[in-house]
């Protein structure tokens, strides 16, 4: 079972940015949360963040978010699985 405390970076992910006109490759690190529903042990959350934010705040719209049900097998995602949402407010959001 994870641990809802364990906060984990992933480094060495390799992002290709543009800048100025020029295309480049970037060592990213992306930090990963994991949780499960406060009241329903049966859905569970997962989010990493987007690339660019090496120490994202968990209140800060960094996050793509999904939520797993482990009774059905349904996962979906918030906001078609952008990089826009707030990992605090994972049990409040709408998932598709």
């Amino acid at each position: 079972m994870p641990d809802p405390n364990d906060r984990r970076l992933i480094k060495g992910a390799t992002v290709v940015a543009e800048q100025g006109g020029a295309v480049r490759s970037v060592e990213a690190a992306r930090s990963v949360r994991w949780a499960y529903n406060s009241i329903d042990n049966n859905i569970f959350y997962f989010a990493d963040s987007d690339p660019y934010h090496t120490t994202p705040l968990d209140s800060a719209a960094v996050w793509k978010i999904a939520q797993l049900n482990k009774s059905s097998g349904t996962l979906k995602w918030a906001d078609f699985a952008q990089y826009n949402q707030i990992w605090d407010n994972r049990e409040s959001i709408t998932y598709a």
